[in-house]
C-alpha cells in the first residue's frame, strides 16, 4: 500500500538572507512586500510590530510577517540584538497557520536555525568575492539548483516542525502597545475615511502629542504617515482581488484618483496600473 505526501507547505523563491547585529536605538522604518518575511532573535531583545500587533522578543524566538503586512523592527536604547531575517513565498494548506504568530522555538527547531546559518556560511566560503557575510548569500546558492533546493528544505523543515510543536509568544500588552494596537485597529475599521490625528487620539483616549509619541516609537512613522500605508497595503489587496484604480482611490477615501496613484508610486515605486498587471 501507497502512503501520498501532501504538500501543506512549499517554498517557491527566496527574497532577502541575512544577519545582522543591530545597536541600540537602531529603528527599521517598516515597509511592505508581497511575500512573507521571519525575524529570529539570535541574541539580545528587539520590539516587533505587525499591523496591530506588538511583540517584546527575546533569544530564541520567531515572528512571521504574512505578505501585505506592514511590519517594523527597533532595538531599545543601551541594548543590542543579533538578527537572522529571510523572505520567501510559499504555498500550501498550512501557510495560513503562521499568520499574525510569533513562536518560541525548542532545542529542536534552533537546531535547524544553526543547521540553516552553518550551511549557508559553508557555501559562501566557497566564493572568494563575497565581501561580506551574508551579503550575496541567495546570490552564491543560486548558482546551484541543488543549494536552493537544500535551502527550501530546511526551511519547509523547520516551518512543518512548528506546525507540529510550537509554542506561542503573547503579544505586548503595555499601555503603549495597547494604545497602538486600538489606533491601527480603528484606522482599519475606518480606512475609507480622512481621519485626522485628533480624531483617532481622541477615539484612544488619549492626547495627539502623546498617540504621536507611541507611533514614533513602536512604528517610527508619523500617525498620519501610517494610515497612508495602511491605505496603500489594502489598495494593493484590492488590486490583486480585481478592483480598479479608480475603484480603490474612491473606496480608500483619497480626494482624487491622481492623487491615489501618486501617494501610491511613492510608496511602493510603481503606479497602480502597473502593479495592477
Amino acid at each position: 500500500m501507497a502512503y501520498k505526501i501532501a504538500d501543506n507547505i512549499k517554498i517557491t523563491e527566496f527574497f532577502s538572507m541575512f544577519e545582522c547585529i543591530r545597536q541600540g536605538g537602531y529603528n527599521f522604518k517598516g515597509e511592505i512586500h508581497d511575500f512573507w518575511e521571519c525575524l529570529y532573535v539570535q541574541k539580545g531583545n528587539v520590539c516587533v510590530s505587525g499591523d496591530e500587533r506588538v511583540y517584546n522578543m527575546g533569544e530564541g524566538e520567531l515572528v512571521f510577517h504574512k505578505p501585505l503586512e506592514l511590519h517594523k523592527y527597533y532595538v531599545e536604547e543601551g541594548s543590542s540584538a543579533e538578527l537572522f531575517i529571510f523572505s520567501f513565498a510559499m504555498e500550501g494548506t498550512l501557510t495560513q497557520f503562521f499568520e499574525q504568530k510569533c513562536f518560541k522555538l525548542n532545542d529542536s527547531q534552533k537546531t535547524v536555525i544553526k543547521n540553516i546559518l552553518r550551511f549557508i556560511d559553508i557555501k559562501n566560503s566557497c566564493y572568494p568575492e563575497n565581501d561580506f557575510i551574508y551579503t550575496k548569500t541567495l546570490e552564491n546558492l543560486s548558482k546551484s539548483n541543488v543549494h536552493m533546493q537544500i535551502m527550501a528544505n530546511f526551511v519547509c523543515g523547520l516551518l512543518l516542525s512548528i506546525c507540529d510543536s510550537f509554542d506561542i509568544v503573547a503579544e505586548t500588552m503595555n499601555d503603549e502597545s495597547v494604545v497602538f494596537s486600538s489606533a491601527v485597529k480603528y484606522m482599519n475599521e475606518n480606512i475609507g475615511r480622512s481621519l485626522g490625528v485628533s480624531k483617532i487620539a481622541e477615539n484612544c483616549c488619549i492626547s495627539e502629542t502623546g498617540l504621536k509619541k507611541i507611533f514614533a516609537q513602536i512604528a517610527g512613522l508619523g500617525v498620519h504617515k501610517y494610515f497612508l500605508k495602511l491605505k496603500i497595503n489594502r489598495a494593493m489587496k484590492m488590486l490583486k482581488e480585481g478592483n480598479s484604480v479608480s475603484d480603490c482611490a474612491e473606496m480608500l477615501g483619497f480626494s482624487s484618483q491622481a492623487y491615489f496613484s501618486a501617494a501610491f508610486k511613492r510608496e511602493t515605486g510603481t503606479s497602480p496600473g502597473e502593479y495592477k498587471k
